[in-house]
């Protein structure tokens, strides 16, 4: 089969100029307005994902379900909008049938977290502690039935917008790993979280 070179003809040169218009005030408004912030003291992070994810078991039941809803809560503190150290909270409510439950609760209820700031205020996150699996016949009632306790681990990538001196609004995709020590499960959890943050100190 014979390969011949392609050039790149006047109008799909001008058919990139109209796309680059396009895009380019995108990412100017994405990154260039959005230089680095002077973070620095403490800090209240509150974050939700109604609706806006996946996870499943890898180890017993072997299944998937959808995350009807996750929460990624903070309080910390910044230091030289380097990075800062937080006590965490995450939880994801799957929507997963197992036996006669619906519902299960991956419960991360208190953990110790570390964020990086990027010059571009998109922040690297991380966190780990001890957890909890909850089965449950209600989504009401998320706390039914103890199942497995053990340990996770929470990663997530994150953009802020600062709307004001004090307040920071953003979204994050996030990854969150948990295993259990008798009941050895294994869940994976990905979910998008939309997040808003309260700074103790303004923000320069």
């Amino acid at each position: 089969m014979n390969h011949t070179k392609q050039t790149l003809s006047p109008l799909s040169f001008s058919q990139a100029l109209v796309y680059l218009k396009i895009l380019l005030p995108v990412f100017l408004i994405l990154f260039s307005s959005s230089q680095a912030q002077a973070r620095d003291g403490l800090y209240l992070k509150l974050s939700l994902g109604p609706g806006s994810g996946v996870a499943r078991e890898m180890s017993t039941i072997q299944d998937s379900g959808y995350a009807l809803g996750t929460k990624n809560h903070a309080v910390g503190w910044a230091r030289d909008n380097k990075f800062s150290v937080s006590l965490t909270e995450f939880g994801s409510l799957l929507k997963l049938n197992v036996n006669e439950y619906g519902y299960i609760n991956l419960d991360l209820p208190y953990a110790l977290g570390l964020t990086y700031y990027s010059p571009w205020d998109f922040n690297l996150f991380i966190s780990a502690g001890p957890s909890k699996v909850y089965f449950a016949h209600e989504w009401s009632d998320p706390f039914g039935d103890l199942k497995g306790k053990g340990y996770g681990i929470n990663a997530s990538a994150e953009k802020e917008w600062m709307i004001s001196k004090r307040v920071g609004l953003g979204a994050g995709a996030q990854i969150y790993y948990i295993q259990t020590n008798q009941s050895k499960y294994k869940f994976l959890n990905f979910s998008v979280n939309i997040l808003a943050t309260f700074y103790w100190r303004p923000v320069q």
